[in-house]
């Protein structure tokens, strides 16, 4: 069975800062699913500005997934997907240098309509987009992510046991641990992969 002491120490320590309940941002969930759980160092007011921060993946397709970056990201709240869509081929979608020369970038009206948008402070129900603010390739940036599901704020993580609860249940199943995209951790798991169960019903098992 892994715990948080099988995990490489440096990757232990970001773990350990980063998973507080004074850190915790929002959760976004889709039905069929367990919840994904966002945390920035310095909690929501700190989101865009964050140089500590990541998810825990409770269930995907890809599999479970903990991942830590230490990165300053940008995070996009819009009430329809549509326009998170928009948002998201805007910023990484075809490269910067053949979009221009072929004459396929938007106007900047257009532009400026999708960004208006968002919403840089989550509301509930709303599509979420994180891209990361280092451009690399030509791209506008890094990483980018658009969520599955739709936000949740309520129930929260409300101390920091619950915290370490979550982190220490994934621990216990399939799960990788990635720290800058650079996996760190593969658990060992003493328990099955982890259900299909709303943010409430996750949180309650904790």
């Amino acid at each position: 069975m892994s715990t948080l002491d099988d995990v490489p120490y440096a990757t232990r320590f970001k773990m350990l800062q980063l998973f507080r309940s004074e850190n915790y941002c929002f959760a976004t969930y889709r039905q069929g699913r367990a919840p994904t759980f966002y945390f920035a160092f310095g909690g929501l007011t700190r989101l865009n500005s964050a140089r500590l921060c990541g998810r825990v993946r409770t269930m995907h397709g890809n599999g479970p997934l903990i991942d830590i970056t230490q990165t300053q990201k940008r995070h996009m709240f819009f009430d329809q997907d549509d326009n998170r869509n928009a948002a998201g081929r805007r910023i990484a979608g075809p490269r910067i240098d053949v979009s221009n020369a072929l004459g396929q970038a938007p106007s900047q009206a257009a532009v400026a309509a999708i960004f208006a948008a968002n919403r840089s402070v989550p509301a509930g129900d709303d599509y979420h987009f994180e891209y990361t603010v280092t451009p690399a390739h030509g791209r506008q940036c890094s990483r980018r992510h658009p969520s599955g599901g739709q936000v949740v704020l309520d129930p929260r993580v409300i101390n920091d046991t619950m915290a370490i609860g979550i982190v220490n249940r994934m621990l216990a199943r399939p799960c990788q641990v990635k720290l800058d995209n650079h996996v760190q951790f593969n658990s060992v798991p003493t328990q099955p992969a982890q259900t299909a169960a709303t943010v409430a019903q996750y949180l309650a098992s904790v």
